[in-house]
């Protein structure tokens, strides 16, 4: 089968398609500060090397200076893959390859600076928004992170995942609390991406997320049948989330506002 220029639901990314996205930022003069961009390769595990993929990196940033973020912002970026329920490398592990020492002591550091915090990971902490009450990440291992996390909620602004293929947006309340000021809250931050390799139903066209924070995020989309029909690609924006969820900001009362609203609108339609 044909998948075409821009590819299919059940492949990865092609070439094309990654240049069409990057083209219409550019277009489009979104300017983003960063990109954040994550996933894991899509072959067998038998062809998996970490050789290959030193190899492939340093081919492709030898000449690429490493640039610090500004001077108040940290963003350490987690291997959630280690934790991941099918990973059997590491079963019976207490703290695969030390990261979550490492984790500690990064969000140590930025608290003695003063630093805002943005984690960047692939699979996500939280349930899954289609299964109930399970997790992607190992119970043990779900457990280690978010009592991190919880530890350091003052400095950790925000978490950015991927890996569900679902445009959604955890907020996770630590302690159970009638007052919102005094309960501990944090956003997780679960976006669709420009690569749809998904078994899952409906597909998902292919997306980019533009993030406005505090105040708004812009979700844009490629209809991909169309693009392949055309054989040229055409990004639109899907919604702005303050106007389509009528609300002021993405900041955590805002969020959380509106997970109360969704689970009255939930309970009313059932």
């Amino acid at each position: 089968l044909d998948p075409g220029v821009f590819g299919d639901f059940l492949c990865d990314s092609p070439y094309h398609l990654i240049l069409s996205a990057f083209s219409y930022m550019k277009q489009a003069d979104l300017q983003p500060e960063f990109i954040i961009w994550t996933g894991p390769p899509h072959v067998p595990k038998e062809e998996l090397s970490t050789y290959v993929v030193i190899n492939v990196i340093a081919n492709m940033t030898h000449l690429t200076l490493v640039l610090p973020t500004a001077a108040s912002l940290s963003c350490p970026g987690l291997n959630t893959n280690l934790y991941y329920s099918p990973n059997q490398v590491t079963v019976n592990m207490t703290d695969p390859t030390g990261q979550f020492q490492w984790l500690q002591e990064t969000l140590e550091l930025s608290r003695q600076k003063m630093e805002m915090v943005y984690v960047i990971a692939h699979v996500p902490i939280g349930y899954l928004p289609y299964a109930i009450n399970t997790t992607a990440i190992r119970e043990s291992y779900h457990e280690q992170l978010v009592k991190i996390f919880h530890n350091y909620s003052d400095f950790v602004k925000a978490q950015f995942y991927g890996h569900t293929h679902r445009d959604s947006i955890l907020v996770h309340s630590f302690k159970k609390k009638k007052n919102l000021k005094e309960s501990k809250l944090k956003n997780f931050l679960i976006k669709q991406n420009i690569l749809e390799y998904c078994y899952c139903i409906p597909f998902n066209n292919h997306s980019l997320s533009l993030f406005f924070p505090p105040k708004d995020i812009w979700q844009f989309y490629l209809n991909l049948t169309e693009a392949n029909l055309k054989q040229r690609s055409k990004w639109k924006l899907e919604y702005i989330m303050t106007e389509a969820f009528d609300i002021d900001d993405i900041q955590l009362h805002s969020l959380h506002e509106l997970a109360l609203r969704a689970d009255v609108m939930i309970l009313e339609v059932t």
